[in-house]
């Protein structure tokens, strides 16, 4: 959370989530840790009712080991949050403090322009949404 400018604002009545606040996009985030084994459909709707109340659009989700294809439906079908899930293990070492990791940083329209004009022939590489980076960082399209 710290890695993506998040600040912590305060842990939601449950304890398994958190509230943060992104003071540069001025919104609101929802960590929550599922602590079970595997998540079905009565576990993540307890937890996601919980939070929805808060009227927040932006959630993180932790998961221990397993999350079943319903829960993977539902989350998929909620088109007006933003629900970015991550099992456990992802979190056992710190990719960006890899010896191969290489820097990456969003870039402003201005200068997305400049590099389009320099490199004009030629396509500039493409990340995908799917890259662990991307997720790492939260990193969304264009």
């Amino acid at each position: 959370m710290k890695r993506r400018n998040l600040s912590f604002t305060e842990t939601l009545n449950d304890s398994h989530s958190f509230l943060f606040f992104d003071h540069i996009e001025q919104q609101s985030y929802i960590l929550i840790l599922m602590a079970h084994d595997k998540v079905g459909v009565e576990v993540l709707k307890k937890y996601i009712e919980h939070c929805m109340n808060k009227q927040i659009n932006h959630y993180i989700v932790i998961y221990q080991k397993s999350i079943t294809s319903t829960c993977l439906k539902i989350l998929n079908n909620f088109f007006e949050y933003n629900i970015e899930l991550f099992p456990l293990d992802q979190f056992k070492f710190d990719i960006t403090r890899l010896k191969y990791y290489t820097k990456h940083e969003k870039v402003s329209d201005n200068e997305k322009k400049r590099l389009k004009k320099l490199y004009q022939g030629s396509n500039l590489p493409v990340i995908l949404s799917s890259d662990p980076i991307v997720r790492y960082f939260g990193f969304k399209k264009d």
